[in-house]
């Protein structure tokens, strides 16, 4: 069963919660702080807060709930999506979904601007979309103590994360593009040369066999040379093995036909 209305305020589920954000069946949470990633996140000030921020394409940022949710109840689960406003805009948010029961603190998520267009965001904005469900109780087994946040632990702890884990872009565009034109350009300059050998063989198979023959005769005449000024006496028989053996190492036994 939903918790609609003026229950929710009723039952005290969010913190500096407003009537006004009370939508059908659900509550509209606003923003109440925007940290930015990357290197205007070293110079964020948690007494000036940001109170706007326009997001480039791929851009990352986080943004945290102002209100604070007070569920206190082991009956009550909420379910948090980004509003479909800034969903048909080309945002994506990665960290909402479940508020478990006995959940003291407001919420976040990293954003991502996937669209081609700058997106504003604003403090006071109607960011989130809760809906809070009434359940059973959860057993006393199966409940998880939950860490308690006030709004500034919670984005202290935010920037924190931002700080040692997240790029200023979406999958840090920049050095995946450069390894990317390394890969490329590596593969490319192999398939070159295996179809230029490919090339080689299948339409001047002729023209290499007759290349291979003069190297083959060269090569059996240098041995012979070699051998008969500094090595020992040599019969045909043994020359000739000696080049068959060397043949047979270094050139294949047919060659393509020419298509």
């Amino acid at each position: 069963m939903l918790i609609v209305g003026e229950e929710i305020l009723n039952q005290s589920l969010l913190k500096d919660a407003d009537r006004r954000h009370i939508k059908n069946s659900s509550y509209y949470l606003t923003i109440g702080a925007i940290i930015p990633v990357g290197k205007e996140a070293n110079s964020f000030d948690f007494n000036k807060p940001l109170q706007m921020l326009v997001l480039k394409p791929r851009q990352v940022a986080w943004v945290v709930s102002k209100e604070v949710f007070s569920i206190k109840s082991h009956e009550i689960t909420a379910l948090v999506t980004l509003r479909s406003t800034f969903t048909k805009m080309g945002l994506l948010a990665l960290d909402v979904g479940m508020v478990d029961p006995d959940f003291e603190g407001p919420i976040g998520s990293i954003v991502i601007n996937f669209s081609k267009n700058d997106v504003p965001l604003n403090t006071g904005d109607e960011f989130f979309r809760v809906a809070f469900i009434k359940h059973a109780e959860v057993p006393a087994e199966f409940r998880t103590k939950r860490d308690q946040f006030t709004a500034t632990q919670y984005i202290q702890e935010r920037h924190r994360d931002i700080i040692v884990g997240f790029p200023e872009t979406f999958l840090n565009t920049e050095i995946l593009s450069d390894e990317m034109a390394a890969k490329i350009s590596g593969k490319v300059a192999d398939d070159v040369l295996d179809k230029l050998l490919m090339h080689l063989i299948k339409n001047h198979w002729g023209k290499l066999a007759l290349i291979a023959l003069i190297i083959t005769t060269a090569v059996a005449l240098l041995i012979y040379f070699l051998y008969s000024k500094f090595g020992p006496n040599l019969s045909q028989a043994d020359v000739q093995a000696i080049v068959k053996t060397w043949v047979d190492q270094n050139f294949p036994k047919q060659l393509p036909s020419k298509p």
